[in-house]
């Protein structure tokens, strides 16, 4: 109701008829601190110290929505939400020091903040991509405007709580701060010379979402990749070939694999690495025949709906994706209750008995998943 504007709903009764209406400010009074209350205290806040102290009631707040039995699609949603609310708002900050952007502009975030999977552990991937139809004298100055931006952005991010990205893919990075047309330069390269090694590192930018800015900007870039593959369609077998780099952890006995005696997180598998393989198999699928979604279940949704995967597959992969984030959820919720470091590994022993059989079956429907993409792109299942 608060994306859409949509003060006012009708209420129904088992039967049909119309019984009664509900309003915005009612739900809000019911729900009491509720994920669209918090967006709201972002969206009016005065300072970034006033985000960080609003944004660290949000694990409190998922605890509470996890044990009301909410979808974990709902859930990440919210994150996502709460968080695209904060980079507006820091932009607005940092527009109010610099002055007027000189040119039009699209910030954009990457990876699982662009395909709006974020949980409550979670680090920067942004970038910035504006309009390059400025004078060529005027350049120089333009990208050091939006390169102060970043800087400012990214800064505050951190302070917040979404921690640098370790690979130092953001926007205050020169390299991911850029106008349209080298965004498009990056992507014809990346399509037409990546080697099967790079796509580790070239596979997060697939992933791409606009937050604030000219949304037309962006699915110009989109357009462009999807352009370049058609004329390449051996880029499409390298991502697809990128899903097999990440299995399960299973072992032939029917084991879950955990880590070893000697490290530190002995006995814990990670959840994130888990899931990846269907992730990459809806970001390659997706790609392949042009679908623009980038949250994975939309993915999905939207390659059934094509006919790409069977009502059985679809069913499938939804219950999986589903099983696993709601479990990593559930973690990261209980260990931000205790106050110890959120992360995405999982202690096997934690586990219950019925949660580690349901793991084991899960897993071994990933690697039907991945048997299954090996076939439509090899013909094999080897």
């Amino acid at each position: 109701m608060q994306d859409e504007d949509i003060p006012w709903l009708a209420v129904e009764d088992s039967n049909g008829v119309l019984c009664g209406m509900i309003n915005r400010a009612d739900l809000l009074k019911i729900q009491g601190y509720s994920a669209v209350s918090l967006v709201q205290s972002i969206q009016s806040a005065e300072s970034p110290e006033e985000i960080r102290q609003r944004r660290e009631k949000l694990p409190m707040l998922i605890k509470a929505v996890l044990d009301s039995g909410t979808r974990p699609r709902n859930v990440t949603r919210i994150i996502s939400n709460l968080s695209d609310a904060i980079i507006r708002k820091l932009l607005h900050f940092a527009m109010a020091e610099l002055g007027d952007p000189p040119t039009r502009f699209a910030f954009i975030t990457l990876g699982s903040v662009g395909r709006e999977e974020q949980t409550l552990c979670t680090d920067q991937d942004n970038a910035i991509l504006f309009d390059d139809t400025v004078p060529e004298s005027q350049m120089d100055e333009v990208r050091q405007y939006f390169l102060a931006m970043a800087e400012k952005v990214c800064a505050w991010l951190d302070d917040i709580g979404y921690s640098y990205c370790p690979g130092k893919i953001m926007a205050q990075n020169p390299d991911w701060c850029q106008p349209l047309s080298t965004w498009k330069r990056y992507f014809t390269t990346w399509v037409h010379t990546a080697e099967p090694q790079d796509m580790l590192e070239i596979n997060i930018f697939f992933d791409f979402r606009c937050v604030y800015g000219e949304r037309s900007m962006v699915e110009e870039l989109r357009e462009h990749i999807q352009g370049e593959w058609q004329q390449n369609p051996l880029f499409i077998y390298l991502l697809a070939e990128n899903a097999f780099r990440y299995k399960p952890p299973i072992g032939l006995f029917g084991n879950i694999m955990t880590s070893s005696p000697k490290d530190e997180q002995q006995g814990s598998f990670d959840i994130k690495d888990a899931m990846m393989p269907v992730v990459n198999i809806a970001r390659a699928q997706a790609l392949r025949y042009g679908v623009g979604e980038t949250h994975t279940l939309d993915r999905i949704q939207r390659l059934h709906e094509r006919g790409i995967f069977k009502e059985s597959e679809y069913s499938e992969m939804l219950l999986v994706y589903d099983f696993l984030m709601q479990l990593r959820l559930k973690y990261q919720a209980l260990e931000a209750k205790e106050g110890l470091p959120i992360d995405n590994l999982i202690q096997l022993k934690s586990l219950t008995h019925i949660e580690q059989m349901t793991l084991k079956n899960v897993f071994n429907k990933i690697n039907d998943f991945l048997a299954k993409l090996r076939q439509d792109f090899t013909g094999r299942t080897q």
